[in-house]
C-alpha cells in the first residue's frame, strides 16, 4: 500500500498544471485498485489549509469530502507517529515537519512508500517516493 500525498490532490483538481494529468491518473489508479492506496488524516489537514489560505474554503471541503469516499479507512495521527516525526526531524533537519510526518506514517503503517512530486522524500532513505 502506498500514501498519496496532498499535491495529488492540489495539482488534480487545479487548473491547468505540468503535473495535472499525471495525478489525475494517480487518482484513476486509486479507484481502479482502492487497496492499493490510502491517505491520512494530515493529507486532509493540508488540502483544509491550502484552499482556507487560498480564501476558497468551499473546494477545500468538497476536496477533503471526495477524499474519504475514496479513502473511508484514512490512516490516523498517534502519538506513534508524532514519536516517530520526531526521530525523522532530528536524522534529516533539512525536511520540514509535515512531510516529516508523512514519512512518519509510512514507516510506522509498513507502507511501500509515498506517491508524490515533492523530492524531499528522497533524503529519507527509510521511504520509498513514487514520482507520478
Amino acid at each position: 500500500m502506498k500514501l498519496i500525498d496532498t499535491n495529488i490532490f492540489i495539482y488534480a483538481s487545479g487548473k491547468s498544471h505540468p503535473c495535472r494529468q499525471k495525478c489525475l491518473q494517480v487518482l484513476e489508479q486509486v479507484i481502479s485498485k482502492p487497496t492499493a492506496f490510502n491517505i491520512s488524516s494530515e493529507i486532509l489537514q493540508e488540502i483544509l489549509h491550502v484552499y482556507t489560505n487560498k480564501k476558497d474554503l468551499e473546494k477545500g471541503i468538497t476536496l477533503v469530502e471526495m477524499a474519504l469516499k475514496m479513502f473511508p479507512q484514512i490512516f490516523p495521527i498517534t502519538t506513534a507517529e508524532i514519536i516517530t516525526t520526531c526521530t525523522v526531524l532530528k536524522k534529516y533537519p533539512g525536511l520540514n515537519a509535515r512531510d516529516a510526518l508523512h514519512a512518519a506514517v509510512v514507516i510506522n503503517y509498513g507502507l511501500e512508500g509515498i506517491v508524490s512530486f515533492d523530492g524531499h522524500f528522497d533524503i529519507v532513505k527509510e521511504i520509498k517516493r513514487f514520482q507520478p
